[in-house]
């Protein structure tokens, strides 16, 4: 208790000494300042440099008496050494405010910048502007002017536009500190406006501009099949060239690289190439997507189903809803393939790359010829499938239509909700918004001609006799991947019993449960490692006869 009472009274005394010393201070304080407003007579009266030293030299003791005296002599030894509640929560100065009011308009853009730039310059030229407003000779020697044309001059020569000419050392210091102010302002508006040219000349470079085409073709996505697409779009515009504008996340060097090195230079097709995302409605905005023909979006190796179906979905935000722009997705999940074609009411084709290619693979297996006749449909060398408007056909029946056509062969019908139809009924009416399918050399050769005469009745008479009968079937399959599991599938559902298939994989690339569950009961399915070299193949060949491989 009493050390407790003498540092109280300690503390007492030291509370009352320090208010005497505050007060002796603002005494001294009080007193300085009204010298100070004596300071020019007093100056002009007794030019002493020793009393102006004193007085200096007082004012320096009195400052530094004031920034060491505490404002609180309690002392907490460490309890708030987090801070208090009130200084936590303390209001900002006017000048934080003002510089979160400048860096929030810096970041609205360049123009932001040169506004603070040309304010900048504007209170720079205030202290020339008041120099030349007194000057009584003014500006070259002409007198004094106006005070508007005394700070256009101030404002002109800070931003380095106009020189300060006097011929006294007042005028001329006021000029040197004119030509670094103009460095200042000048050099900084410079450096932002080449930074800026700059970066806007990069971004451009890197493919980030916005696209004013129109009727053209879209590609959304990047990938090996993004080739074949490109040579197969040169041969079909040979007789009306297009453009062909590809948007992917992929660096704009790597795209232009790889399509000069794999797909060349195109004769009838100008690509164009966007270093952006195509999943950013606003970015297929700015790639004027609502005036293009067509829309492919390819899915990614990374993003899979689901970027693909972004990648639809921003396209379907930037098309109105009667659009007539066909968009294809390539999507290889088949309840998601379907169930984006359902909710988008036909607007959106799905196409299954996989299985559809898993699916010709397994037929050309079991039709060596098949394959050469897929291959003359599918690109655009010499004859292709084509859609084309039923035109004057309408109102005729599929028979009379496949007579109306000297230079194509119809296959199917097209309706106008998206149904399509191949090889229909002979009397399957064609209506006024229905597209014919046709076999022919360019889709400008689907041409109605002179109407044929008109069939009562249109009876199709086909020989159907007994199928052969076919010899169980020996596969042989070198390497696995994702398709392999399809292709097995559609070559046992046509397979004879006892058919059999020998895998030979790589177990450094495939699992054992990718491998499982591959047989059914028309054929047996036998998996055996490898490593992929010549011995493996060499081994399981002697002794079985293969009718078929599969690599």
């Amino acid at each position: 208790m009493p050390k407790a009472n003498l540092t109280t009274g300690s503390a007492k005394k030291s509370g009352v000494s320090d208010g005497l010393c505050r007060s002796a201070i603002a005494i001294l304080l009080s007193l300085w300042n009204a010298g100070k407003a004596n300071w020019a007579p007093f100056r002009s009266q007794h030019s002493n440099r020793a009393k102006s030293g004193i007085f200096r030299w007082g004012y320096l003791f009195v400052s530094l008496l004031s920034m060491t005296t505490p404002t609180n002599p309690s002392r907490s030894y460490g309890s708030s050494s987090a801070g208090s509640t009130n200084e936590t929560a303390k209001k900002a100065g006017l000048l934080n405010k003002l510089r979160y009011k400048f860096y929030n308009t810096l970041q609205r853009g360049p123009f932001a910048l040169i506004g603070w730039l040309f304010l900048g310059s504007a209170v720079l030229s205030i202290p020339f502007t008041i120099y030349l407003n007194f000057d009584p000779d003014g500006i070259e020697g002409a007198g004094k002017k106006p005070l508007a044309d005394t700070a256009f001059v101030a404002l002109w020569g800070v931003l380095g536009k106009g020189q300060f000419p006097s011929n006294m050392w007042e005028g001329r210091v006021f000029g040197l500190g004119l030509t670094i102010a103009s460095l200042l302002t000048g050099g900084a508006m410079f450096a932002f406006i080449t930074a800026s040219t700059s970066k806007k000349i990069a971004d451009l470079r890197k493919g980030k501009g916005p696209v004013v085409e129109k009727d053209h073709i879209m590609i959304l996505g990047w990938g090996p099949q993004v080739y074949s697409i490109l040579q197969q779009l040169d041969v079909a515009n040979e007789n009306n060239p297009g453009v062909a504008i590809i948007v992917a996340p992929v660096p704009i060097d790597t795209m232009n690289e790889e399509l000069e090195s794999r797909v060349g230079k195109l004769k009838h097709t100008k690509i164009v190439t966007r270093s952006l995302d195509p999943s950013n409605p606003k970015i297929l905005s700015d790639m004027n997507i609502a005036a293009a023909r067509s829309v492919i979006v390819l899915s990614s190796a990374k993003g899979g189903v689901p970027s693909a179906v972004t990648g639809v979905l921003a396209v379907l935000a930037n098309l109105p809803v009667d659009a007539k722009t066909v968009v294809v997705a390539d999507i290889n999940d088949i309840s998601a393939s379907d169930a984006l074609m359902r909710s988008t009411a036909g607007r959106v084709v799905t196409v299954q790359t996989q299985q559809l290619i898993a699916q010709v693979t397994a037929h050309a297996c079991r039709q060596p010829g098949l394959a050469a006749i897929y291959l003359d449909l599918l690109d655009f060398e010499g004859n292709e499938i084509y859609y084309a408007p039923a035109g004057l056909s309408a109102g005729h029946m599929f028979g009379e239509a496949l007579l109306g056509y000297s230079g194509a062969s119809l296959i199917g019908i097209r309706r106008a909700d998206g149904t399509v139809m191949l090889a229909p009924p002979m009397n399957t009416i064609i209506s006024n918004d229905d597209f014919v399918i046709a076999i022919a050399e360019d889709d400008d050769r689907i041409v109605w001609n002179t109407p044929q005469p008109e069939f009562d009745s249109v009876t199709a008479k086909i020989a159907v006799g007994a199928a052969p009968k076919l010899p169980p079937i020996q596969t042989l399959v070198l390497g696995w991947n994702p398709m392999g599991r399809e292709v097995l599938k559609e070559i046992s559902d046509f397979a004879t019993a006892g058919s059999a298939t020998l895998i030979l994989a790589q177990t450094s690339k495939v699992t054992a449960d990718e491998l499982k569950d591959l047989g059914s009961e028309n054929m047996q399915v036998v998996t055996r490692p490898s490593d992929g070299g010549y011995n493996d193949i060499a081994e399981a060949l002697p002794g079985t006869q293969f009718d078929q491989v599969i690599i």
